[in-house]
């Protein structure tokens, strides 16, 4: 391994684990995607260190639709890489809204890849964001002096992410928003939140000429509530057309649609249906676009199309 690699490794690896360890236990919660498998960098900040390519992704989610006051989700995704030795440099913008309360979400994330071996990687991030959050109080009509006028206030997050991968692998450990801190002066209003932690593996096997096949998971955890399990599959047909299923605990399954319009272009449609007895009473389902577009070309000149994790 190079000299300046391994100093990249170790001045980010003590600057993840004194965000992970060092700093109070307290953040905001964050949505979870469905087609997070194509999104990774939402809820793992070291996922763009996998990418050669310039990458933009749109996410719009209409979450319970027919519930009122359910989850609408918009998310806008950027990495690039900063130079040759896998430094990896990018933003996001997000806003999310569930009943009178709306958060807007502006973020930096920082990414470093270190060789290992000839085909192992090692993926190291952070991110720093700036969250806006708005309570619509004035909407209930009450005279309860806590919901009687509408309220905001900011809080600034800081998150991290570990990424083991290869061609074939992938294995990741993050907390986008593992620390919070709030503007002192609208404490008052401020919601309690806690920090998500997601690990997630998946690994990629040959079926054929013209087949691929990747199989997932993704565990998340929140304390004092139960752990969510995410399992998945997608088929990957003619290095073109994206095919899968997830299970998740909380009771949900979806169907997964990806497709490779053009060498740079990505579409990617989900429908989420939830069988619990409560949920599916009074909503039907959720939907879930995505967009990819990247541009550039990796080791050899080599197109970098398809992405396979």
């Amino acid at each position: 391994m190079k000299k300046e690699n391994k100093c990249w490794l170790m001045q980010l690896a003590t600057l993840v684990l004194l965000v992970a360890f060092s700093l109070p236990v307290s953040a905001q919660q964050d949505p979870l995607y469905s087609q997070y498998m194509f999104n990774g960098t939402m809820i793992n900040p070291s996922y763009a260190s996998m990418d050669d390519a310039i990458s933009t992704t749109v996410v719009l989610r209409n979450q319970w639709v027919g519930l009122d006051g359910a989850p609408k989700t918009g998310s806008l995704t950027f990495s690039m890489p900063a130079n040759y030795k896998g430094t990896n440099l990018g933003g996001l913008l997000s806003y999310d809204k569930i009943g009178n309360i709306s958060r807007t979400s502006i973020g930096f994330n920082a990414a470093q890849k270190v060789m290992l071996s000839e085909d192992l990687f090692l993926g190291l991030g952070l991110r720093v964001s700036e969250d806006f959050y708005r309570e619509n109080n004035e909407k209930f009509n009450t005279v309860d002096p806590v919901f009687m006028e509408n309220k905001s206030y900011t809080k600034t997050s800081v998150g991290w992410g570990m990424t083991l991968y290869s061609p074939r692998f992938f294995l990741g450990l993050s907390s986008p928003g593992f620390q919070s801190m709030l503007n002192q002066s609208s404490q008052k209003f401020a919601i309690t939140n806690r920090p998500h932690y997601f690990l997630q593996a998946a690994y990629l096997f040959d079926a054929g000429e013209n087949i691929k096949i990747k199989p997932n998971v993704l565990v998340q955890y929140v304390s004092e509530a139960p752990v969510s399990t995410d399992l998945n599959l997608n088929v990957l047909f003619k290095e073109t057309f994206w095919a899968g299923a997830s299970w998740r605990s909380s009771g949900t399954v979806t169907g997964i649609l990806q497709w490779q319009l053009t060498e740079n272009f990505q579409v990617g449609y989900s429908y989420d249906y939830n069988y619990g007895k409560t949920l599916s009473q009074i909503q039907s389902g959720s939907h879930e676009l995505m967009l990819n577009y990247r541009l550039g070309r990796g080791r050899g000149n080599r197109i970098i199309t398809p992405r396979y994790f």
